[in-house]
Order: C-alpha cells, then structure tokens, then sequence
C-alpha cells in the first residue's frame, strides 16, 4: 500500500496484482485495493504454483515455504501480464532486509534473476540502498522521490500510514499458509505419500485432524467450522461418514480409490474406521449408535459392534 503511494506521488497510475493458490488468496488484496481505490488482477496460478511448491530450485524456509522460488515465480508471471497488458514498470512492496530469507540482498537478487527482470523490478520503499534500476536510468521513476527503508522495523512504515491517511491495512504477518508449522507437516505427509496430488486437494489441508493409515487419508472434523469446509469441499466420489442421528465429527476418506471402493470388504473396512475415529473423538455416546456412509450420492446406515 505504502509503495503505492510513493509512485502515485509521481503521477504514476498503479494497478495491483494478486496471485491465487490453494496457500493464499485475494481476499486482503480485494480489501486493500478498495481502500486504495486502485484495479486490481487476481490471477489463479494454483497449478503452476504447485510444482514451485513441490520441486523448489532454492529449498524451503523454516517449513514448507519456498520463498525464493515462489518470489521468482511470482515477478515471472507478472512479466507476463505486464507484457500483455502493456504496463511499463514492476513494482513489489518489498523492504530490504524486513524478511530474513526472502528480502536479504542477496535473495532479491536471485529473485531478479530467476524471473529474468534484472534491473527491473523496483522495490520504491527501499530503492535508495538498491542498486539503480533501469525505469530510474530511463527517468520513467524519479529515484530522489524513493525511499531508502531497511530492516525488520516498522516505524517508518506506520509513520507512513499517518501521513498517507490510511484507515485500513493487513497486520505485517504473513498470510501463506506455507509458513505454518500444523499445515506444514500436513503438506509433507501428502507430498510424501501422493507426491502427484493436485491443487484442488491441498484445501483439504485446512480442515479437520489428518489420519493416515495404509495410504488412505482420514479427515476427521473439529467443530462445525471444520464439518462446513469439507462439506463444501467433498465431492461424489471421496467416502464421507457422519453419524445419524447425532451432532458430532464427520469423516472424510482421500485416495481410497474407486476401485478399491467397489470392493464391498474393502468399502466396509473404510467405513468402520472412519466410524471409530468418531467414537474416538465423540466421547460421550450411547452404545448404539448408527452411522451413515455416503459415496457417489448413496446413502446407507450401517451400525458397528
């Protein structure tokens, strides 16, 4: 938003950009961009993104987060657009030295590279201790006008947000999920056992308790928020086992595999697990209780011993 500011100060008409993965969304961004009062692109890369994620040139942080690589792969993509849509500079609001992996001197540099934008990524609210791009060279930027930020410090930044007037903006906390250590461990042991899983199964890593046992992935619902999720996100053919005739977890079972689910003695030792792992975290029960599995639109009630 600051660095915003700093080039609409020069008469420079802005327009934001935002990615979209099963890691991070456009959410802020929208709101962000409203309170600018700029446009604003979302560009679902989720597929794309995914093998960044899963094959990074530059390793992970401190969990699954490929920083480097995603950054990268980011500037990449925004090339892109910006040829296509005839934009003359790539601006970011990076500061110098704010994020240890990702924001050194040496990364912005390898980020430059890997996207092949040397010279031409400016970086306003840091461009003074920067070395010159070429918008600066080409006077398209006013290089006295930038700013020379650096460090993990913010009060510049909220100094900044006085003066700017700016009523709303995002607390500077990452909002990837990569970098969350619970979500972390959840992506490694998918990775591990279905390194070919795609995009659309990465939401479920936001839900419920992960169980794995024998390939088949068991996700098991906390609360009501959780229960609402994988409702939204289940689909025909994955085994859903919830209980009949009272609140409580519901369960979810992933790489299954219809074939497998064909098999009746291979469907009912699935669905009976998934019915003990609700017993499980139910509690409190009564010691008949019937549960009800769900595949491709049939329902049965079924009771276990």
């Amino acid at each position: 938003m600051l660095a915003v500011k700093v080039l609409q100060e020069q008469g420079i008409e802005v327009t934001g950009l935002c990615f979209k993965t099963p890691f991070f969304n456009e959410e802020n961004a929208v709101k962000v961009a409203g309170e600018l009062g700029i446009n604003l692109i979302v560009e679902d890369v989720s597929d794309e993104h995914l093998e960044v994620v899963k094959n990074p040139i530059y390793g992970y942080g401190k969990h699954m987060n490929p920083c480097i690589d995603c950054h990268g792969f980011m500037f990449r993509k925004a090339k892109e657009i910006a040829k296509t849509k005839s934009f003359d500079i790539i601006a970011t609001g990076e500061v110098l030295g704010q994020r240890p992996m990702s924001q050194n001197s040496n990364s912005l540099k390898i980020v430059d590279k890997l996207a092949g934008l040397e010279g031409k990524i400016l970086r306003p609210l840091s461009a003074k201790v920067l070395p010159i791009t070429d918008y600066e060279k080409d006077g398209i930027v006013d290089r006295i006008k930038l700013l020379g930020i650096t460090g993990k410090g913010r009060k510049e930044q909220f100094e900044m947000v006085e003066k700017y007037n700016i009523k709303f903006y995002v607390t500077p906390a990452g909002g990837c999920k990569l970098t969350n250590r619970e979500f972390s461990i959840k992506l490694e042991d998918l990775l591990n056992k279905h390194p070919e899983a795609g995009p659309d199964i990465m939401y479920f890593l936001q839900v419920g308790r992960h169980i794995w046992e024998d390939g088949v992935l068991f996700i098991v619902t906390r609360d009501k928020e959780d229960s609402d999720k994988l409702e939204k996100l289940r689909k025909p053919e994955y085994l859903f086992v919830t209980m009949r005739d009272f609140p409580g977890p519901v369960v979810l079972c992933l790489f299954a595999g219809n074939k497998d689910l064909k098999d009746p003695k291979h469907f009912n030792d699935l669905r009976v697990k998934a019915a003990k792992l609700i017993l499980h975290y139910k509690k409190r029960y009564n010691s008949d209780i019937f549960f009800v599995s769900e595949l491709a639109g049939q329902k049965e009630d079924f009771i276990i011993s």
